[in-house]
């Protein structure tokens, strides 16, 4: 039996994409639902589940909500102040990298450069727009 340390990598195929997943993972913190980077669908890191101290006799109840862990797994989402000062955070972070390009802009005489920098600057304001859709929902569902 494998003894999980707090972090270890994960490997896992995404049902959806079918691409594999690799990545750092403290299932214990964590819990063992991701959404796969590729694609956005949920995925069950059940070979963990299947190693996990917990699950000795390596019961497997199937993928997705047929996962006796399924529910569980929800528990490392987030609430709604969580969430609220997550995409905070977020915005903070994207304003500050937004206003770092446009000060870089104002200094380069490359016209390249200022091209790239605009589209880059245009992505972030994108972004950060989409973030504040965000907290609005967040705000209008009243977690």
């Amino acid at each position: 039996m494998r003894v999980q340390e707090k972090q270890t990598t994960v490997i896992e195929m995404c049902n959806s994409c079918m691409n594999e997943i690799e990545i750092i993972w403290d299932v214990k913190e964590d819990g063992y639902k991701i959404y796969c980077p590729v694609c956005g669908a949920p995925m069950t890191l059940c070979d963990e589940c299947l190693h996990a101290e917990d699950n000795q006799e390596g019961k497997c109840t199937g993928t997705g909500h047929k996962c006796f862990r399924w529910n569980e797994s929800y528990n490392h989402i987030s609430t709604g102040e969580e969430m609220k000062r997550t995409v905070k955070t977020l915005r903070e972070i994207l304003e500050e990298r937004s206003k770092e390009l446009s000060e870089y802009y104002l200094k380069t005489d490359s016209e390249e450069e200022k091209r790239v920098l605009i589209r880059e600057i245009n992505t972030l304001t994108d972004i950060i727009l989409y973030t504040d859709n965000i907290k609005a929902l967040i705000l209008e569902l009243k977690f």
